[in-house]
């Protein structure tokens, strides 16, 4: 079991997505009436370290042993781009050979 990592999800639009969440629960920007983790508290544009960066590349190398996805989708608890280690999970996910999508 992983702490930042889910999935893969299929999806009609990506194929097979690995999900990776970047956030703690509801750091967000906005209050979308639609989103499935409930009403936004806090609206927050602070950008932040919220999760060990390393923690969560080790736990995407982990399931890329075992699955090729067609795509990594930043998502889950939040809105991903708050992360300040976005950038650099991405880049080192890159080395992996896998597309990336940031989708909330």
């Amino acid at each position: 079991m992983f702490k930042h990592v889910f999935g893969p999800v299929p999806s009609r639009r990506l194929g097979i997505s690995l999900g990776v969440d970047l956030v703690l629960p509801k750091s967000c920007n906005m209050n979308c009436i639609f989103c499935e983790c409930g009403a936004t508290k806090k609206l927050t544009l602070k950008r932040e370290r919220f999760k060990d960066p390393e923690e969560v590349k080790e736990e995407i190398k982990e399931v890329l042993k075992k699955i090729k996805p067609d795509y990594i989708t930043f998502s889950g608890s939040g809105e991903p781009t708050l992360s300040k280690d976005i950038g650099e999970i991405i880049l080192d996910k890159r080395a992996h050979r896998c597309k990336s999508l940031c989708d909330n």
